[in-house]
C-alpha cells in the first residue's frame, strides 16, 4: 500500500509503508522498480525510431527525460533509488544508520559538485539550470530524509492495522537500551511496521530496568523527541 506520493522536478517519489525496512534483494528490486521503468521506457523509445517512428519533438524530448532520470537515478546516493538499492545490499552486513548516514552523505557531496560545476559553466557564458535544479532538489531531499525519524514513525505505527486486516502477522523488533539514549535516536533504529519491544538497561547493562510500551513511546515522540529515554522513565 502507498502511503504517499510526493511529486518532484524529477519525476515522483512515493511511500510503501510494507516496503520501509525491507532489505537483501526485496528491497533492492523494489528500489530499482523506478530506474526499470525509465531503462524500459527508453528502449522502447529506441525501438520505435529503429522501426521507423518519426523523431518528432515529444518522442525525442521522451527519449532525453527517461535517459537523464535514468542516469540521476542510478546515482549512489539517497534519496534516489541508486542509494535505496544500495542501502538494501549494505544494511545486510551493516549498521542500517551507519550505511544510511554514509549515502546521505554522498548525496549532499554530488550535490555541491553540480552546483560547483553549474557555477563554473555559468562564468564561461554556459547556463545549465538542470544542474542547479538538481543539486537543489539533492539537499532538500537529505534533509527531508534525515528528519524524517518521526514521520516514518508515526506512519508505521498508524498502518500496521492494515497488515492485520489483511490476515498478516507483524515482525517482532526487541532492542535493549540505555537510559541516556535520545528519543529520535532510538526511532532511527526501529523497523517500519514491526511490532517493537524496548527493554531499557541499567548503567551496569546487566539488569533490564523497564519495558518501554510502543505508546509511551508514541507519546513521548511526539511531546518531546529530543529528550533521552531516562526522562521519558521519570
Amino acid at each position: 500500500r502507498v502511503s504517499q506520493i510526493e511529486l518532484t522536478p524529477f519525476g515522483g517519489s512515493m511511500r510503501i509503508d510494507q516496503g520501509e525496512g525491507l532489505t537483501g534483494k526485496a528491497g533492492f528490486f523494489l528500489a530499482a522498480a523506478g530506474i526499470a521503468v525509465n531503462a524500459l521506457c527508453f528502449g522502447f523509445s529506441v525501438l520505435a525510431l529503429q522501426f521507423g517512428a518519426e523523431p518528432n519533438g515529444f518522442l525525442s524530448s521522451f527519449l532525453s527525460a527517461n535517459l537523464y532520470m535514468l542516469a540521476v537515478n542510478l546515482l549512489p546516493a539517497l534519496p534516489l533509488d541508486g542509494g535505496r538499492m544500495l542501502l538494501a545490499l549494505l544494511c545486510v552486513r551493516f549498521p542500517r544508520k551507519t550505511v544510511f548516514r554514509a549515502l546521505l552523505a554522498a548525496g549532499r557531496l554530488i550535490a555541491g559538485a553540480l552546483l560547483g560545476t553549474s557555477i563554473l559553466l555559468a562564468l564561461r557564458g554556459v547556463f545549465r539550470p538542470s544542474f542547479a535544479m538538481l543539486a537543489s532538489y539533492l539537499l532538500y531531499a537529505a534533509a527531508l530524509e534525515e528528519r524524517c525519524g518521526i514521520a516514518r514513525y508515526l506512519t508505521a505505527y498508524t498502518t500496521r492495522r492494515i497488515r492485520l486486516e489483511d490476515g498478516r502477522a507483524l515482525p517482532l523488533q526487541a532492542l535493549c537500551v540505555g537510559g541516556a539514549m535520545p528519543l529520535h535516536t532510538l526511532l532511527e533504529q526501529l523497523q517500519p511496521g514491526a511490532f517493537h519491544m524496548v527493554l531499557v538497561l541499567d548503567d551496569d547493562a546487566a539488569t533490564v530496568r523497564r519495558a518501554l510500551q510502543e505508546k509511551e513511546l508514541l507519546a513521548a515522540a511526539l511531546e518531546n523527541p529530543g529528550a533521552t529515554v531516562a526522562e521519558l522513565l521519570s
